[in-house]
């Protein structure tokens, strides 16, 4: 395949280290230790207020304009934007379909913005695999990392933004070493900088088997998971960008996570929408991804898991190859891209299938679908995915 998803993997080599954080840390010097202590201070700021949520963990309440964001040198003199000056024509508010997740909410005062605190070990994990992984990998390269992906993608012409809504399956696992997740990207090939936006259940991250919503970045310099270095700029006080989500049931409810990314037409900035509600959570600005300033090159959905070497890989999805039966499958539905003259298009037939292991995990394009829109199924069984 000529395909070249270098963008995908930079997220899977993010979330599939996770299992390596014991032995990155023997790998830190007294040197990296102040570093890290250093990262530590400028990213967790003096809060304002400091709220634990119901799964214990730690939210900080920052004051909006002090928010990590804004100590980027790129960010020097930076003036935030509230609410994004556009939306592309066309954009829909809610799904047709599923029952909508129902944010978490963490009730910062007004002027502040909810920011998970982080803790030594999240940067840890990140250095280590900055350091040890390649950010340039395609999906027949993959054997023998433990991380496994199946979806669609679309290359070759410009795209402004994109949305879709995902299901959320119950997690198959227990294991803190394993990793489950699903997301879309944006992201221009010859640039190599890149956006995703999805969910994911980390237990090595997390310390629980609750799914969260999730992003990344890379632009002209390495980027970072939802918060863990200074870029993303949030604006709103009540939802986190690793937000705790409801998860759906094999052959039962199936609740829908929907997410938008697009380019503000006036400002280039990019923004991140909860399409429940149509709220609007912040964004990248466009001087850390000046890659994208002129808009992607490409458009992918897919799921995505991870586990040791020593061991069987996990299921994706419900645990199912995609039957065209969206209570047994991971699944995205009502899809949409956004054209280069901001206008929200369908996605057509020129959206190419793909898996780095077909024996374990596959994807399914169905193309319009009366009910889902332009929908795809993704999923499998795992097990022993050598060849």
């Amino acid at each position: 395949m000529a395909f070249k998803v270098s963008v995908t993997f930079l997220l899977v080599i993010l979330f599939g280290s996770v299992y390596q954080e014991i032995e990155a840390s023997r790998n830190i010097t007294r040197d990296n230790d102040f570093e890290l202590e250093e990262q530590l201070r400028i990213l967790n700021k003096p809060p304002i207020k400091s709220i634990k949520d119901e799964t214990g963990a730690l939210y900080d309440c920052i004051d909006i304009n002090k928010q990590p964001a804004l100590d980027h040198p790129l960010l020097k003199d930076h003036k935030i934007q509230m609410t994004p000056t556009s939306f592309p024509k066309g954009f829909p508010n809610e799904s047709p379909k599923q029952s909508k997740i129902e944010l978490q909410h963490v009730e910062c005062p007004q002027g502040t913005v909810p920011i998970r605190r982080i803790r030594k070990k999240d940067l840890i994990t990140a250095k280590y695999v900055r350091e040890t992984q390649s950010f340039d990998t395609h999906p027949s390269s993959t054997a023998n990392t433990g991380q496994h992906i199946a979806g669609i993608y679309s290359a070759g012409r410009t795209f402004k933004g994109a949305q879709a809504y995902m299901n959320v399956p119950n997690p198959q696992f227990c294991d803190k070493d394993q990793v489950l997740s699903a997301y879309f990207e944006i992201a221009n090939i010859a640039t190599g900088n890149m956006l995703f936006a999805g969910w994911t259940v980390n237990p090595s991250m997390y310390g629980d088997n609750k799914a969260r919503s999730m992003i990344y970045w890379k632009g002209a310099q390495p980027g970072c998971i939802n918060l863990h270095c200074k870029g993303f700029v949030l604006v709103n006080n009540r939802v986190p960008v690793d937000a705790v989500l409801q998860t759906s049931v094999y052959d039962g409810q199936q609740w829908e996570f929907g997410l938008k990314i697009h380019q503000d037409m006036c400002t280039k900035n990019w923004w991140v929408t909860h399409t429940k509600g149509n709220i609007s959570i912040g964004y990248w600005p466009n001087a850390l991804v000046p890659g994208l300033r002129g808009g992607g090159s490409k458009v992918a959905f897919m799921g995505y898991v991870v586990g040791p070497l020593d061991a069987c890989s996990p299921p994706m999805g419900f645990g199912k190859y995609p039957e065209k039966n969206f209570r047994h499958s991971g699944y995205f539905v009502n899809m949409l891209t956004v054209n280069k003259t901001y206008e929200t298009v369908g996605l057509g037939d020129d959206w190419s299938e793909f898996s780095d292991k077909p024996k374990c995990y596959r994807a399914k394009y169905y193309g319009e679908q009366p009910i889902n829109g332009y929908s795809m199924e993704y999923g499998g069984p795992g097990g022993d995915c050598n060849p």
